[in-house]
């Protein structure tokens, strides 16, 4: 539907080639989080079998590489001016818990071979990322 729009309207629409960035990376976020990846699959593989690790795992990476690949699509987006104008701390906000997001679950891959369970409660630390964006969007309103 965003192409349709774009395509339609070319006083609204940002410059081709950006707007095929822009698909491409939406494209690949796709792909990883519904296509490749199969985010279903392993969410049903740790309901049913959560208290082994290998399913712990699999969901991990599978939300680590989807959580990488909608970072990827903001970065896209912020670059090519398509998102909603922001200050540079809230881009800086987005952008790093976009990542951290990611880090959680990869983290919690070793923990899981070691427990599930404790693999499992590392994603709380997800919890904590509200407040690092804030910290982050305020520390670069202090720099020049």
């Amino acid at each position: 539907m965003h192409r349709f729009t774009h395509a339609h309207d070319p006083l609204l629409g940002p410059p081709a080639h950006v707007l095929a960035e822009v698909d491409a990376a939406w494209e690949r976020s796709q792909e990883l989080s519904t296509g490749e990846l199969e985010l279903h699959f392993t969410t049903a593989l740790m309901g049913s079998y959560g208290d082994q690790s290998i399913a712990i795992v699999l969901y991990a990476a599978n939300v680590g590489l989807a959580s990488l690949a909608d970072s990827r699509v903001d970065r896209v987006a912020f670059d090519a001016g398509l998102s909603v104008r922001v200050s540079a701390g809230q881009r800086r906000a987005q952008l790093l818990t976009g990542r951290l997001r990611a880090l959680i679950f990869f983290a919690s891959i070793p923990i899981a071979f070691v427990s599930p369970t404790l693999g499992q409660l590392f994603w709380l630390a997800l919890l904590l990322l509200p407040l690092v964006g804030r910290r982050a969007e305020r520390d670069q309103g202090d720099s020049p």
